[in-house]
């Protein structure tokens, strides 16, 4: 494109070409007459030699004010340079907020490794347009009835069943959800069976977690567990199981790393509990996202931050090899088990989507979202549509019976769990449940909503108060 230098120098030369044709012929009628003056023709042909002279003037005059001006008052400029301007201006704004949205995303109220101030509150955040309230948002219709999303995570036991109802029924919930652990030596029938009594009393559907001291199960292992389950008298005709913890941690699977072992364990299960009853509902054992190996390192050995040596191998590789092992093991599972904490340090902002350092492939695997991250993943299996169950989630306070000033004061954690409840898992149907890491744990009661005295921590009353809707699960 040209420039206004250019312009004008471009419009001097079609000017004296006008000039040159208006002037031409004249000349030759001179040549031809050669006869005495007449002053009329002088006239006008000094008319014509002056008016264009003239124009030429007036229009280099203007052209030096108009630089003038602008030299003076930088805010004037020619249509031209104001539409380049204009363009360039697009151009770079689009550039800057693709660079910055993963942080417009982000909102930490603070550093990751910085020492919170004992009376830091929450940063405000945006919210999310919501067509409807978050606590009516139906769950995954696999699920075929209504459903209250909230639960919490506990130990088993009847005292510990009432109180879980306190907490997720309130505010118009009925019939949460609670998880719980199980052995699977564990035979004893009369001790689950009042437990499932206290959960069909209260109204609280158990989700059964196995577990058996990080070894690897035997298939008669399997089969028994399969054998007691079914024998207990459930509450509901929906009978969940979350086949074991954290697997991709060697120390939950027999100091291995064995993605193709628990593929065909997990598989036998399905089948032993499917056989004794069609209403068990099979979720995998969540996974730990967060932690990620290379390509080139079959595990990746690490000092955790709750103090635990462990040895991971990333997710994402753990399920391609479970599939390979498998082929379709996904597919057979009723609902999908997913552990979702705000890394790093248990510091993230519940409405996160990435944090800093995640590939575009892996983000937000670190965040109070990361089944989302882990849905992409099993679509390529054909399984990206199954229903979430958060068996475990939540920030730990600072308060408990050791002070750890590095995570965030209960305040804090109460609102963003309000956020999480209200803007994350609540308004996304895909989710059925989520319930935090936990309800009461004396020994080490950070992550806990109830103290060793039976007080509150704070977002045991910002739970309770949000607003929930009544469940209505077929019952036994």
């Amino acid at each position: 494109m040209q420039t206004m230098d250019q312009n004008l120098a471009s419009d001097s030369q079609n000017i004296a070409s006008e000039e040159k044709l208006a002037n031409g012929p004249m000349e030759s009628s001179l040549v031809v007459k050669k006869t005495a003056p007449d002053w009329n023709y002088l006239l006008v042909i000094t008319s014509l030699l002056i008016i264009p002279l003239l124009v030429t003037g007036t229009w280099l005059l203007i052209q030096r004010t108009a630089s003038s001006n602008t030299k003076e008052h930088p805010e004037i400029i020619s249509a031209w340079e104001f539409s380049n301007a204009r363009d360039d201006l697009a151009s770079s704004a689009s550039a800057q907020l693709q660079i910055e949205e993963p942080e417009k995303l982000a909102k930490p109220t603070a550093s990751p490794t910085g020492t919170p101030n004992p009376t830091d509150t929450p940063t405000p955040s945006p919210t999310p347009a919501q067509t409807s309230n978050p606590a009516s948002a139906p769950a995954n219709n696999k699920l075929g009835f209504a459903n209250n999303k909230y639960g919490v995570h506990l130990f088993s036991g009847p005292d510990q069943i009432e109180l879980a109802a306190e907490l997720v029924n309130s505010n118009g919930g009925d019939w949460g959800w609670a998880t719980m652990t199980w052995h699977i030596n564990n035979r004893d029938t009369s001790w689950w069976n009042e437990v499932f009594a206290k959960c069909k009393e209260k109204h609280i559907i158990p989700i059964i977690q196995l577990m058996n001291d990080g070894n690897i199960p035997t298939d008669d292992q399997l089969a028994q567990a399969a054998d007691f389950l079914a024998s207990l008298g459930w509450p509901t005709k929906i009978r969940v199981i979350s086949a074991f913890n954290e697997v991709n941690a060697d120390e939950y699977w027999g100091g291995t790393i064995d993605p193709e072992g628990y593929a065909r364990s997990l598989n036998f299960l399905i089948d032993q509990l499917k056989t004794k009853s069609s209403e068990f509902f099979v979720l995998n054992g969540p996974f730990n996202a967060s932690a990620a190996s290379g390509p080139n390192y079959p595990r990746i050995c690490v000092h955790t931050d709750l103090g635990v040596d462990t040895c991971y191998l990333s997710e994402d590789q753990f399920l391609e090899r479970m599939n390979q092992a498998v082929p379709g093991i996904f597919s057979k599972l009723d609902g999908w088990a997913s552990h979702c904490y705000p890394h790093p340090g248990y510091r993230g902002h519940p409405l996160d989507s990435r944090v800093s350092g995640e590939k575009d492939w892996e983000a937000g695997r670190n965040t109070m979202g990361s089944y989302k991250w882990e849905l992409k993943i099993l679509a390529k299996y054909g399984a990206g549509g199954l229903p979430v169950f958060i068996t475990e989630t939540g920030w730990p306070h600072a308060e408990g019976a050791i002070t750890v000033n590095n995570w965030f004061n209960q305040q804090t954690v109460a609102e963003y769990y309000r956020i999480a409840f209200t803007q994350v898992w609540g308004p996304d149907n895909r989710v059925a449940a989520a319930t935090p890491f936990i309800l009461k744990y004396d020994q080490y009661d950070n992550f806990a909503f109830i103290k060793a005295d039976g007080s509150k921590f704070s977002q045991w009353e910002t739970v309770k108060n949000l607003p929930k809707i009544a469940g209505n699960p077929p019952t036994n």
